[in-house]
């Protein structure tokens, strides 16, 4: 690797290892397996960053294939790229079946990355 490429590469890690950090923090505290991006954003601002240094830290974890995107309804959502239709499907069920007003952008995410899971792409 050259030492431009590695200089590149190591950039794009600093970039994003806080995001990815945050992802998983968020992850481990809700009840469904989507983070709103709004929130990722805010905390990486909280934590010093811009908002255009945030959203291009997304950006960069979302083309690396570190963290997928979806829409629901009107908001961004960010979610683990590996997980597969059926765990999706499983987080929705258990997360209807523990709340009485549940957020339908929410569960738009959920279906639209079983979709994309569905037709072999990634938003």
């Amino acid at each position: 690797m050259s030492e431009a490429a590695q200089e590149s590469s190591s950039d794009n890690t600093e970039l994003i290892e806080p995001v990815i950090r945050e992802f998983y923090s968020c992850l481990e505290k809700r009840p469904v397996p989507v983070v709103p991006r709004a929130a990722i954003v805010g905390a990486q601002i909280h934590s010093g960053r811009s908002l255009e240094e945030a959203n291009r830290a997304i950006t960069a974890a979302h083309r690396s294939g570190d963290v997928a995107q979806v829409r629901g309804a009107d908001r961004l959502f960010l979610m683990d790229p590996e997980m597969s239709s059926e765990a999706l499907l499983a987080e929705l069920q258990a997360y209807l079946e523990c709340v009485d007003d549940h957020d339908e952008s929410i569960i738009g995410a959920i279906n639209a990355r079983r979709q994309e899971l569905r037709d072999g792409g990634d938003a």
